[in-house]
């Protein structure tokens, strides 16, 4: 028993900022939050310039790993905005595969005012 406290003491001094995600395979995937919390909202502001003829953003290796864990959703928590109404974007909505199920979560489209 003593072992185990003295491997999480170890364990918590060497990876006490870092989050981290449970793979389905049962392996734990460590990462920087704060660099990769950079990294995946990159990638969702390049996915809105997607839209108007850019160049498609490769995926991050971080949202590769949200993807594999055993719990998709529970991986992603970190990087949700606390109000996802107010947010400019919301990670979370990446994990959605389902159109309508998409449709359903974003609600009403916003009306577009650029046009007279």
């Amino acid at each position: 028993m003593a072992h185990r406290s003295r491997i999480r003491r170890a364990e918590h001094k060497a990876f006490g900022g870092q989050g981290r995600i449970r793979l389905r395979d049962g392996s734990i995937y460590r990462y920087n939050w704060q660099r990769e919390a950079g990294t995946l909202w990159a990638y969702c502001i390049g996915l809105l310039r997607e839209k108007y003829d850019y160049e498609m953003p490769p995926e991050p290796v971080i949202l590769q790993k949200i993807r594999a864990a055993k719990d998709p959703w529970a991986a992603m928590a970190p990087f949700r905005p606390e109000n996802p109404e107010r947010a400019l974007v919301d990670p979370g909505l990446l994990l959605v595969e389902d159109p309508e199920e998409l449709d359903r979560m974003l609600g009403d489209p916003v009306e577009n005012l650029s046009d007279p």
